[in-house]
């Protein structure tokens, strides 16, 4: 359990990197919790879905749209057996091309 906890504190410290959460609140706290949620139904564990949410943010997924994001990834990648970062690529680049919002891709 403390290997879990350091993988996904370490994961979220990449997803601050890389998202602008406002300083002195408490969105990366309630982000991390719906990751964690998220981890109870989806196949994949919390520090997984962190890392697909940090490559949302690096890919320049907005931060309103980012768990909608990690959502679809990991759906994405449970249904089709392809990787997390294979998924975010696709839908990173199907939002681009046709100018979808990535909340619309489910």
């Amino acid at each position: 359990p403390i290997k879990v906890a350091i993988d996904f504190e370490s994961a979220m410290a990449d997803v601050t990197k890389v998202v602008d959460f406002k300083k002195g609140t408490d969105e990366a706290t309630k982000f991390a919790k719906k990751l964690k949620e998220m981890s109870r139904t989806i196949p994949l564990s919390a520090a997984e879905l962190a890392q697909i949410a940090a490559s949302g943010g690096q890919l320049g997924i907005k931060k309103e749209d980012l768990f909608m994001f990690t959502e679809t990834v990991a759906k994405m990648s449970t249904a089709f057996d392809m990787s997390a970062e294979q998924a975010g690529d696709s839908i990173a680049k199907l939002s681009n091309v046709y100018g979808i919002d990535v909340s619309k891709m489910e």
